[in-house]
């Protein structure tokens, strides 16, 4: 169908990060989050405390997450520990593969 999320494109859960610095992964539920008003709930119940987000154990990943949920985790991660870089310690966010470096040509 239309709505059919089975495939490997987008987010499979809600990835969050407590403020004691725990990590969570709520997986979507097929049945109730079908839509993406649905899903959008969801992430803002878990960013405000207002559901628990399940908490990342080793079993948990390990034998409870698929390689795309886990995927989810790992892009999510990455977004929220750029954005503290920016944030919190005031460092812009560095494009690795450019090669174009100012400071280089002044002749």
């Amino acid at each position: 169908g239309d709505n059919n999320y089975d495939g490997d494109e987008g987010e499979k859960g809600v990835f969050h990060v407590r403020y004691n610095g725990v990590c969570t992964f709520t997986a979507y539920d097929d049945k109730l989050h079908r839509f993406d008003g649905q899903r959008l709930k969801l992430k803002n119940d878990i960013i405000h405390n207002q559901i628990k987000g399940k908490r990342i154990t080793i079993s948990r990943y390990w034998d409870r997450m698929t390689h795309s949920q886990r995927m989810t985790c790992w892009i999510a991660l990455d977004e929220y520990l750029s954005a503290c870089l920016i944030d919190v310690h005031n460092l812009k966010q560095l494009n690795v593969y450019d090669d174009d470096d100012d400071d280089d040509d002044d002749d």
